[in-house]
């Protein structure tokens, strides 16, 4: 059996569930309905803490479905452990395990995955694309349950960071060794965050997701120098820092397919939670404690007969004394095969991944190195032109006075794509020259320094040779706010291009001043809004 994939989370009752809520019950309805499906009937959890099986309707082009469950209980601790095994045509069989215990310190929901090949030989068998399993989302967003590992909260969200305040204490997390791998993402793109989502929503107990934006990742860096976020791309953050993070690039991290980016992860990240989480303790220790109470009282038994002098019920005792120590040594032997594979299999999995690290690691020490010419800084003087209705030239604009103004100035996608509406606009330069302004702007206004300024757009004019016009009493409310990050924001704030020409030749760069953020939004480039 080669085991693919494993998580573990420790559950209790949310705070704001009722007083009566049982973590470890509620764990075992979810289970129960999880093992029914979308087209059987659920397990009642009464079912569930006695042993039993199932046969399930065909999925996945199975020739057969069926669930499996073990129920153990010793003096204070219990664990149900289910197996739903899809069994194809030529033998194999894939195995999604789920065991939900409970003890003196706690209740807690084990989840993994595997298959065993019916093809015998030294065939490598091609890894299946690993699917987190629908229960695992389940519990995750389940309102009676409080559902963490190592302590960090899973809901199979993303976290957003971007004050101050927030990156101090994501720099703080970052420095525990006892935390998921983090991913830090730069969104700067719809599809970057819904990567994100996907990620967060179907990697749940495999890794955190963090987004931040370019100023965020720039500050996070002076807190971590280590942590060199890539413009647009990511950064796959191990548990252990001193581990170099993986990079994601700015193409999976924006890929029109947020799929993209969980399958890419979940193949790198689904072998270590197997080294690392690869005993199923819950059922161990409930079974261990099983059997002790179970030895416990056969030996009262035996007692019990030998001072009773019936040597009838003696020899029944010893008998059954006898048939318990039996049984221990059969599961003492079965777990020792158990292991014994799982050590042969873990050994495999470790070889297949130092290989990957020698390759990576003598592709690296290949690398041609750089031509030795410097390139040019970025600064306001050399920003890259803007053609007309061309989006993909103002998202390079964008990008260049972001990085250079140190995030302080952001382009959403409906400023790019109003851009690419105004595909007759005849005066591209003055549009160009207008958002490089507007960026020196932003980065002067957010420094931290504080400017005595009086009226902001005569201000702007007298210091940028800027002309912005903060109120539009025409504007239609449908256009006067937007939504970017989860916020609301007012755009009535504007810059004139160009007056008194043609609606076809009228210019506006329509923008908010982000305070909270230290930042100015810029969310239409392009023709007035009329």
């Amino acid at each position: 059996m080669q085991v693919l994939y494993v998580v573990r989370f420790d559950i209790a009752a949310a705070k704001d569930a009722s007083d009566a809520t049982d973590a470890a019950q509620v764990a075992l309805d979810l289970l129960g309905q999880w093992i029914g499906g979308r087209t059987d009937p659920a397990v009642p959890a009464g079912d569930l803490v006695e042993n039993g099986e199932r046969e399930l309707a065909l999925a996945h082009g199975a020739q057969r479905r069926m669930a499996l469950w073990e129920h153990v209980a010793g003096e204070d601790t219990w664990a149900t452990r289910v197996e739903r095994r899809d069994i194809a045509a030529d033998g194999s069989e894939f195995v999604t395990r789920v065991t939900v215990g409970d003890g003196p310190t706690g209740a807690s929901v084990r989840v993994s995955m595997a298959r065993e090949s019916g093809v015998a030989g030294l065939t490598p068998a091609p890894l299946p694309e690993i699917l987190q399993p629908v229960i695992v989302g389940t519990l995750a967003q389940d309102p009676r349950l409080d559902v963490r590992v190592a302590g960090q909260v899973q809901d199979g969200r993303y976290e957003q960071v971007r004050t101050a305040g927030e990156i101090e204490l994501l720099a703080q997390a970052l420095g525990e060794t006892r935390r998921l791998p983090v991913l830090l993402l730069h969104t700067r793109t719809l599809e970057a965050r819904a990567g994100a989502q996907k990620v967060a929503s179907r990697l749940i107990g495999l890794v955190q997701v963090v987004t931040l934006d370019y100023r965020a990742a720039r500050s996070l860096h002076e807190h971590l120098p280590q942590i060199e976020l890539p413009y647009a791309g990511g950064l796959l953050v191990w548990a252990d820092m001193a581990a170099p993070p993986a990079v994601i690039s700015a193409a999976e991290a924006n890929d029109a397919n947020p799929d993209v980016l969980r399958s890419m992860l979940m193949t790198r990240i689904a072998p270590l939670s197997v080294l690392t989480r690869g005993v199923d303790e819950a059922y161990r220790k409930a079974r261990a404690d099983a059997q002790a109470r179970q030895t416990i009282e056969a030996a009262q038994r035996t007692a019990k007969a030998e001072g009773s002098g019936d040597a009838s019920a003696q020899l029944v005792a010893l008998r059954d004394e006898l048939e318990m120590t039996r049984s221990e040594l059969a599961y003492v032997y079965d777990e020792c095969g158990k292991a014994e594979k799982l050590a042969d299999e873990r050994s495999k999995e470790v070889a297949v991944l130092r290989a990957q690290v020698d390759q990576l690691t003598i592709a690296k020490a290949y690398r041609p190195a750089a031509a030795g010419l410097e390139e040019e800084a970025e600064s306001f003087d050399n920003a890259p032109k803007l053609e007309v209705g061309n989006g993909a030239s103002l998202e390079d604009l964008g990008q260049h006075l972001e990085r250079v103004s140190k995030g302080r100035i952001v382009l959403t996608p409906n400023a790019v794509a109003a851009w690419r509406k105004a595909d007759r606009y005849g005066t591209p330069e003055e549009m160009r020259t207008g958002l490089i302004k507007l960026a020196m702007v932003a980065h002067d206004i957010h420094d931290g320094h504080e400017r005595s300024m009086g009226h902001f757009d005569t201000w702007v004019r007298e210091q940028y040779d800027l002309k912005i016009s903060m109120q539009d009493d025409d504007m239609p409310k449908k256009f006067r706010t937007f939504v970017w990050e989860d916020g609301a924001y007012d755009r009535t704030p504007h810059v004139k291009i160009n007056d008194g020409v043609p609606p076809d030749q009228c210019g506006r760069i329509y923008f908010t001043n982000d305070k909270e953020h230290d930042r100015i939004i810029v969310s239409h480039v392009g023709l007035h809004w009329q």
